[in-house]
């Protein structure tokens, strides 16, 4: 048992061809009169709520700014909302963030040679002990954030609320099978939608990557000795020297952010907007569309990629990569001395760079949030019976007044009384949402009639019931 009152919003759950009970308590003060018309209203349907948002489709046609009549593109010059811009669904639209490259900061180091040592101990500063150091610079290169991606044009309806007609070569989403007068846009599959202007079809991005490792090596430091000469001689390493280092790179992790993958439709005609079609909004969406990116949705902070099956998902904002391990060459110089009890380095001597610790780095690209919408058949909601009983003040109604859907009078004035209604839900299901109903009443006109034609109806409002 529920009070209602006019603007009330009823969350439901109502499925196809099921009946609905709810009870609808006049507040004692409702003068009802014998001959008194009572009509439970479907205040959203009634209204034709259009939503306050402009749809947002994708399109590939038009040279420079081109658009379809109606249409604006907004992705295709710099300052645009969709410029080189990734589309993202959420419960709100405009939020922006996300950057086109990254890198991270590690911890290096650089061990002493593994190789054995090569002459004699001697007095002097030419030559390096087998135990000497050195120190290392790592220098990480950026890499790119933007998934692997395939250019679009992004328009918008110029008007508020669902467009009469989708223009011919308008491209949308779906979570299932094309309806008629829609061709697969398979060219887009495994690739996210990415906005642009004349450059339309074009590739880029990639959902891998890696970072580029440039090491410098400073001079050797420690010990040092001197050259000797007799007995056999061998090359060891110069007093000072350093080592080059190949240019490797990290680990190839992937980079892709947080998506779903749908289904891409190209439109082969201009007409109606089709059931189960679905649209990015830059505002409310329509009371005949569902919102498919709120917090508990499919959508809801995914950035859009092509497939044709519909649902999958993956994708992180963050990652790292595992530890680098990067070889030295030899030695830059090296000089002949005598061999024996050996302690200097080798002339062919190398060193071991660490590449440890990556930061965990943030791969979000540039994005721009939509809100994602899909348009659903509308529920039919009719009255199948009502009953009038007297008013218990509690949670069950109290005696019945007449049978079922049998109008009687009413009772005396200022007496509270319970009505109770089956709504009847058909040709499709009536999803878990806000419904806003009304119950009006109008001085019977002539006959009684369902058609409710010939009365003036009014409110019954918070002040009077």
């Amino acid at each position: 048992m529920r009070d209602i009152k006019q603007g009330v919003k009823i969350k439901v759950n109502i499925k196809r061809m099921f009946i609905f009970t709810q009870d609808l308590v006049l507040i004692a003060g409702l003068i009802i009169a014998s001959g008194i018309h009572l009509a439970f209203i479907n205040q959203e349907k009634a209204t034709a709520a259009t939503g306050d948002g402009k749809m947002i489709l994708f399109w590939d046609g038009g040279v420079g700014n081109d658009a379809p009549t109606g249409w604006t593109c907004i992705s295709c010059t710099g300052g645009d909302p969709f410029y080189q811009t990734f589309p993202r669904g959420n419960d709100t639209y405009g939020g922006t963030s996300g950057t086109a490259n990254h890198t991270h900061t590690t911890t290096d180091s650089i061990a002493t040679t593994g190789n054995a040592p090569v002459t004699q101990a001697q007095a002097g500063t030419a030559l390096s002990d087998n135990g000497h150091n050195h120190t290392v610079n790592v220098t990480k290169g950026t890499a790119s954030n933007l998934p692997s991606f395939k250019q679009l044009k992004v328009i918008r309806y110029n008007s508020t609320g669902e467009p009469s007609n989708i223009p011919t070569g308008a491209i949308a989403m779906f979570d299932g099978s094309l309806p008629s007068g829609w061709s697969s846009y398979s060219g887009q599959n495994g690739y996210y939608a990415y906005g642009n202007g004349d450059t339309v079809g074009t590739t880029g991005g990639s959902n891998t990557h890696n970072h580029s490792l440039t090491s410098t090596v400073g001079a050797a430091t420690g010990a040092e000795h001197g050259t000797k000469v007799g007995g056999t001689q061998v090359l060891t390493a110069n007093a000072s020297h350093t080592h080059t280092v190949n240019a490797t790179t990290s680990s190839t992790v992937n980079n892709e952010p947080l998506y779903i993958e749908a289904i891409f439709g190209k439109s082969t005609s201009t007409a109606a907007p089709p059931n189960g079609l679905i649209a990015m909004w830059d505002d409310e969406i329509p009371s005949n569309w569902t919102i498919q990116s709120g917090a508990s949705g499919g959508f809801y902070q995914k950035f859009l990629k092509a497939s044709a099956t519909f649902g999958t998902t993956g994708g992180n904002s963050t990652h790292t990569h595992t530890n680098t391990s990067v070889p030295t060459l030899g030695p830059s110089g090296s000089t002949l001395s005598r061999s024996g009890v050996d302690v200097t380095a080798s002339s062919t001597h190398t060193h071991t760079i660490s590449v440890n610790s990556y930061s965990t780095a943030n791969h979000v690209p540039p994005y721009r949030d939509v809100i994602i919408g899909k348009r659903v058949a509308q529920s039919t909601i009719a009255q199948s019976s009502y009953r009038i009983y007297k008013n218990l003040d509690s949670a069950d109604v109290g005696v019945p007044l007449a049978a079922e859907s049998t109008a009687t009078n009413s009772p005396r004035q200022g007496k509270a009384f319970r009505l109770r209604l089956l709504l009847h839900v058909s040709t499709a299901d009536l999803n878990t949402g806000n419904k806003v109903f009304k119950l009006q009443y109008a001085a019977r006109s002539g006959t009684c009639d369902t058609g409710f034609s010939g009365e003036s109806y009014s409110d019954v409002d918070t002040a009077s019931g």
